[in-house]
C-alpha cells in the first residue's frame, strides 16, 4: 500500500514537473523573445513616426520614403504584435492546461486518500479485533494456569518432596527461655516441624 502511495506520488511529481518544465523553459522563453520582438518593432514605429515628423513638408522625395517606412515600421509591428497576442493565448492555454491536468491530479490524490481512509479505518478495526481475540486467549491460559496450580497444590500432600532435612535448636517460649532440638525439614519452600517417630 506505502510503494502505491510512493508510487503514486512519484508519477504525479513527474508529470508536474515535465509540464512546468516545458512550461518555463518553451513557452515562457519564446513569450519573452516576441516580446522583445515586438518592443524592438514598436520602438522603430516610433523612430520611423518621429523621423516623418520632423521632416519638412517640401521635400517630397524624403516625405514619400519617410511615409513608406512608417508603412513598414506600422506592417511589422501589427505583424509582431499579433504573433505576440497569438502566444500569449498559447501560453494561456497552457497554464489551463497545467491547472487542469493539477486539478486531474488532486482529484485522483482525493480518490486514494479516500480509499486509504477506509483502508486504515478496515485496519483499525481488525487491529482491535484481534486484540480483543488475544487478550482473550491470555485471560483463557491465565485462567487454566491458576486453576493447574490449584489441582497441583491440593494434590500434593505433607509428604511431598523433602529438600533438607535435620535437627535445629528451638528457644521454648516458657519462662526459661530453654533450647531445646527440634527435627525440621523444608517442604513447598517452608520450614516444616516434625515430631520425630
Amino acid at each position: 500500500m506505502i510503494d502505491n502511495h510512493m508510487e503514486l506520488l512519484d508519477s504525479i511529481q513527474e508529470s508536474f514537473k515535465q509540464r512546468l518544465q516545458h512550461l518555463l523553459k518553451e513557452d515562457l522563453r519564446s513569450f519573452r523573445d516576441s516580446r522583445k520582438e515586438v518592443e524592438r518593432c514598436r520602438e522603430g514605429l516610433e523612430s520611423a513616426l518621429q523621423h516623418n515628423a520632423e521632416l519638412s513638408r517640401k521635400k517630397v522625395q524624403e516625405v514619400q520614403d519617410a511615409a513608406n517606412s512608417v508603412q513598414a515600421s506600422r506592417k511589422t509591428f501589427r505583424e509582431r504584435a499579433l504573433e505576440y497576442a497569438l502566444q500569449m493565448l498559447d501560453l494561456m492555454e497552457a497554464h489551463a492546461s497545467f491547472l487542469e491536468h493539477s486539478q486531474k491530479a488532486m482529484k485522483e490524490l482525493e480518490r486514494y486518500r479516500k480509499d486509504l481512509a477506509t483502508q486504515v479505518a478496515h485496519s483499525v478495526l481488525e487491529a482491535a479485533r484481534e486484540q480483543r481475540d488475544l487478550e482473550q486467549k491470555l485471560n483463557n491460559i491465565k485462567d487454566k494456569e491458576v486453576s493447574d496450580e490449584d489441582a497441583v497444590s491440593q494434590s500434593e500432600d505433607l509428604s511431598s518432596e523433602i529438600v533438607i532435612e535435620g535437627y535445629l535448636f528451638k528457644r521454648a517460649s516458657n519462662t526459661f527461655k530453654t533450647w531445646s532440638r527440634r527435627w525440621f525439614s523444608i517442604q513447598n519452600n517452608q520450614l516444616v516441624y516434625q515430631k520425630k517417630v
